[in-house]
């Protein structure tokens, strides 16, 4: 593999992360669970019980969405995402040239899993830091 292969290779997640940032509607199943609760309470006599409790879980679920569209965007925390992604990507590109450098070596062994781990741990600091792009809406309390 060389670096351009790699550098495609890591441009795929990247594209991923971006395609999710640019994306509104991250839980469509969320909607489609909400209308299809919707469409079940109106075939429901209004004093059953079953009738209540969807109409309860309708609302529980209108309230989270409406919390989750209400959120803004930290543009800080976006910055630093791409930041610490920057990082991450030199970082692994490094893991990888250290360790096709040491495949025939003795300690090769070592290396490769040494690689994967730490290439791991690097990608969950990339998607912890990407979950932090929004703010929650404060409360007036």
């Amino acid at each position: 593999m060389n670096e351009w292969q790699f550098l495609a290779a890591a441009l795929v997640p990247v594209f991923g992360f971006l395609g999710a940032l640019a994306q509104r509607e991250r839980t469509p199943g969320q909607f489609r669970r909400m209308r299809e609760a919707a469409a079940a309470l109106k075939d429901l006599d209004p004093s059953n019980e079953a009738h209540a409790a969807l109409s309860h879980l309708v609302a529980v679920q209108a309230a989270a969405i409406a919390e989750r569209e209400a959120r803004k965007l930290n543009v800080t925390n976006l910055v630093m995402s791409i930041i610490v992604s920057a990082f991450a990507g030199w970082g692994a590109y490094g893991l990888s040239v250290w360790a096709v450098g040491a495949w025939g070596t003795a300690w090769g062994g070592a290396v490769v899993p040494l690689a994967i781990v730490i290439g791991l741990v690097l990608a969950l600091f990339v998607g912890a830091s990407f979950s932090t792009l929004y703010n929650a809406k404060r409360s007036k309390a």
